[in-house]
């Protein structure tokens, strides 16, 4: 009798240490995802702020540490008419901007975030402001934009699927 109490346990007690040695660190908690989104968002005011030709080339270098690079990304600005569809398309209306532009000023205040449960996806709503230099020397204000977007998280970094611009008319 002695013996199977013993053998029970030492079967519990080495349960109990698998478990406890199986041990996984928790998830990042949702402050520290949204913390790591506003991040995303500042690196996003970076991109699109220019101040000159040579800034302008050098952002362009950084798309793919901000944009997934999916058919499905797309982006509604307010320059244009349509949805730009695709990051191939994304990209070449930054790429053709830089040759119109030369300077654009951005700003986003008030970002609301909301974290997916499985931490993955994030849904982004802020307002901007935006002072776009034409290198005519025409320039555009708009203020305040309304923004949504969506970020996906890959490899540990937050990416842009999309973004939406839109303005009230006045």
């Amino acid at each position: 009798m002695k013996i199977f109490f013993t053998i029970r346990l030492f079967l519990i007690f080495s349960a109990f240490l698998i478990f406890a040695g199986c041990k996984t660190e928790p998830p990042p908690s949702f402050e520290i995802e949204k913390e790591e989104v506003r991040k995303s968002l500042n690196t996003w005011t970076n991109f699109i702020s220019r101040r000159d030709a040579f800034a302008n080339s050098k952002n362009l270098e950084r798309f793919n540490d901000i944009w997934v690079d999916k058919d499905e990304s797309f982006y509604v600005v307010i320059e244009k008419d349509e949805a730009i569809i695709g990051s191939v398309n994304i990209y070449n209306y930054f790429e053709e901007k830089n040759t119109e532009f030369d300077s654009i000023e951005y700003s986003l205040w008030n970002p609301t975030i909301w974290i997916s449960p499985t931490k993955s996806e994030a849904a982004v709503i802020f307002y901007a402001r935006k002072k776009i230099k034409f290198k005519n020397g025409f320039v555009v204000e708009f203020d305040p934009i309304r923004t949504s977007s969506v970020l996906l998280k890959f490899g540990g970094e937050w990416k842009f699927l999309n973004v939406h611009e839109s303005i009230r008319e006045k």
